[in-house]
């Protein structure tokens, strides 16, 4: 199991991780989390540099979002077949709240586990919403994630009772922005697709396209694109090294390394550090040159990956050579270069994940989904496996370890770590249907 680490938005604004139009994240491992692979996720790579690695942010964001907060018993969530939800919604007149979630997403495990047992949280939803959860990788989660363009993690659906989309939400939130987020859902004034249907009505006040480019940046990837270039038409490009509110949307925003503001910041480069600082510089070259090589890995286009590249590899420092080798495993994996995502994964593992337990834990499964017949691989990844435990131990780094050990043919061991794996998520009020299913599975064996 894995934890996966955040676009920036908490998903990122930042980050990539997919959003609709980026790379589709059901294409690819638990590398990749919540949002918009391809804006998401490149923001989110870029915003590490300048935090922690990989969830660690994440997990402390949870943490403080929800630190003062009451908890309770949690959202009722009702888990049965879709076309039974919507005729219960319809009869107690409620719209419906999705979790639209997958069971490798770590932000959605901290999602269930801090915001939604939030007291006021529950009450509000309990009271408000019909609420379901489905795993968009199996069951009719599999239509809804086509249905509704699921392509992110967290994802929250809210629909009428009729299965109209009626608001959307992508990325983790704090028990307070959940509740705004169901408000929104509340009011028609304010759902994100009321607030779109202003722009498709001719609205360009530039105060409100700025809303709508926030909005949307992990919502809708096309009219976010839109917005941008309708905000950024109104002023000139040399506007970039005046205008702070301009340099801020674009800083988020800029699409391509081929568009003319970002052409005109790179070029100036020496210029927008004075004013702007290098690191929001740096987030503007390398996240989107990162926001090419995922669009490389979707489109499987090898020219666009070297162009990429040599951005990429222009004065980069330890930290972001480490965010371009995962950036390339998403390439490698698309265009089936198995030996180059083996090596490359090899070469994180060595030169910038050892003290990590959560890139570690994220290599480990990776190789145990992706070859558990190849016993190299799984060699390599019982030995980043124990190094996490011995740094962090978790429910879900003990989870991969036990999967792991399975693949290995360790039997009687994989039973003693995912027995281990159950019990630190029951202390910690969490579940673990991973290690609970894998338990079952080795218990049939022993039949």
């Amino acid at each position: 199991m894995c934890f996966s680490w955040v676009k920036s938005h908490y998903l990122p604004t930042f980050l990539p991780f997919d959003v609709q139009s980026g790379l589709d994240i059901n294409s690819f491992s638990k590398f990749d989390s919540m949002m918009s692979i391809n804006h998401i996720v490149s923001i989110a790579l870029m915003s590490a540099l300048s935090l922690v690695s990989f969830d660690t942010q994440a997990q402390k964001k949870a943490a403080s979002g929800t630190k003062e907060a009451v908890r309770g018993e949690g959202i009722k969530f009702y888990s049965g077949p879709w076309t039974e939800a919507l005729k219960m919604a319809k009869a107690q007149n409620k719209p419906i709240m999705m979790d639209a979630y997958t069971t490798w997403c770590g932000p959605c495990k901290m999602m269930a586990a801090k915001t939604f047992k939030e007291k006021e949280v529950a009450e509000f939803y309990n009271k408000n919403f019909f609420n379901v959860k489905f795993d968009m990788e199996k069951g009719d989660g599999l239509m809804l994630a086509k249905k509704y363009k699921v392509s992110a993690y967290p994802t929250i659906l809210y629909i009428d009772a009729d299965g109209k989309l009626i608001h959307k939400a992508v990325g983790y939130t704090g028990g307070k922005e959940f509740l705004e987020e169901g408000m929104n859902a509340l009011d028609p004034q304010k759902s994100i697709f009321a607030f779109i249907d202003r722009y498709k009505k001719g609205d360009r006040d530039t105060a409100y396209l700025y809303q709508l480019i926030t909005r949307t940046s992990s919502v809708d990837d096309s009219v976010n694109k839109l917005a941008v270039e309708s905000y950024t038409a109104q002023l000139p490009v040399e506007q970039l090294a005046k205008n702070g509110h301009y340099f801020n949307v674009l800083q988020d925003n800029i699409r391509g390394i081929a568009s003319p503001q970002y052409m005109y910041v790179r070029s100036n480069r020496s210029l927008f550090e004075n004013r702007y600082g290098k690191e929001r510089v740096n987030e503007i070259i390398y996240g989107n040159a990162m926001d090419e090589v995922y669009a490389a890995a979707k489109n499987k286009d090898a020219k666009a990956f070297q162009e990429a590249h040599q951005v990429l590899n222009d004065n980069a420092d330890d930290r972001l050579k480490s965010h371009i080798a995962r950036a390339d495993l998403k390439y490698y994996d698309a265009m089936g270069l198995e030996a180059k995502y083996k090596r490359t994964t090899f070469e994180i593992a060595d030169n910038y994940a050892k003290g990590d337990p959560e890139m570690l834990n994220e290599l480990a499964w990776n190789m145990y989904e992706k070859y558990p017949k190849d016993q190299m691989c799984m060699d390599k990844a019982a030995e980043w496996s124990q190094k996490s435990i011995k740094i962090h131990e978790t429910h879900y780094i003990l989870d991969t370890y036990a999967h792991v050990l399975y693949a290995q043919g360790k039997y009687k061991e994989a039973e003693k770590v995912a027995d281990r794996s159950i019990s630190l998520a029951k202390e910690a009020n969490e579940d673990d249907p991973s290690s609970e299913e894998l338990l079952e599975k080795l218990h049939k064996m022993d039949k």
